[in-house]
């Protein structure tokens, strides 16, 4: 099991750096954790994070840019996060380092992406992302599981637009055969 944690940040801006520092120090001194086995992406991604694990759960902090007025409804919360991100990144001086550096922005966009599925779609996603847990890496691969989530929608999508109501078996040989 993994948690991915977008935290929004309203007074920093991409790349962090001195955020993820500071997510560091208070993840040590909190949880006692020997910085040596923490992982803090810090000035070696564009956009930083810091994953660690504490009792057996893997942890991925990753801070965004709040790009919401003050003053924004809740109820479009996410898509006025979503604009005015897609906006920040198309005004950039270089739009394709933006979208790498601000893709953490983009969280809750992809949120409603994914809670917009069928049932049928979220179990080839779900059953993807536990396939996906009992194979053994040596080394933390940073987005696995999200890719692999994205590839269980894309197969149970693939077989639910052409066999609307067929078993999850052929889901999972479009997944693996991705």
């Amino acid at each position: 099991m993994d948690y991915d944690i977008a935290v929004f940040m309203k007074s920093d801006k991409a790349p962090f750096m001195e955020t993820i520092e500071d997510f560091q120090n208070i993840v040590v001194n909190r949880f006692g954790i020997d910085k040596s086995i923490m992982n803090a992406t810090i000035g070696k991604s564009l956009n930083g994070s810091l994953q660690f694990s504490l009792d057996g759960i893997d942890f991925d902090i990753v801070p965004a840019t709040n790009m919401l007025p003050h003053d924004y409804p809740l109820e479009n919360m996410a898509e006025i996060q979503n604009k005015q991100m897609l906006r920040h990144i198309e005004k950039a001086d270089n739009p394709t380092k933006s979208a790498k550096v601000n893709s953490s922005g983009l969280t809750e966009a992809t949120i409603e992406f994914v809670q917009s599925q069928s049932t049928f779609v979220l179990q080839v996603a779900r059953l993807a992302k536990y396939w996906n847990s009992t194979l053994l890496y040596n080394e933390y691969l940073a987005g696995r599981s999200y890719v692999i989530e994205l590839l269980g929608i894309a197969a149970g999508q693939g077989t639910e637009l052409y066999k609307p109501q067929v078993p999850r078996l052929p889901s999972i040989r479009l997944l693996l055969n991705s």
